[in-house]
């Protein structure tokens, strides 16, 4: 399955949270996969106001994606402590 991102891209999440690179089994793919999932939740979210797909670069649609990718990487694979700030930076 080919999978397609709009809004992040895996150099971006690599750059956001260095970690992801040291994890053996994290590869290119599994991480398109994360950002393609948190992508399709945006889309959900913002398809009722928006028309879809959104062609020009949207800051917060980038940092949003970024971040809820990052998060389903690292909530799938413990591997920071849960004192780590990305676990509690969504908590609430």
């Amino acid at each position: 399955m080919a999978v397609v991102v709009s809004y992040t891209t895996v150099s971006l999440m690599n750059m956001t949270l260095a970690e992801i690179g040291s994890m053996a089994t994290m590869t290119n793919s599994v991480l398109l996969l994360h950002a393609y999932g948190a992508e399709n939740i945006i889309n959900a979210k913002i398809s009722k106001r928006y028309s879809l797909p959104i062609t020009d670069s949207v800051p917060i649609l980038e940092t949003l994606a970024t971040d809820m990718a990052i998060y389903r990487v690292i909530t799938g694979r413990i591997v920071l402590t849960k004192e780590h700030p990305w676990f509690t930076r969504f908590k609430d």
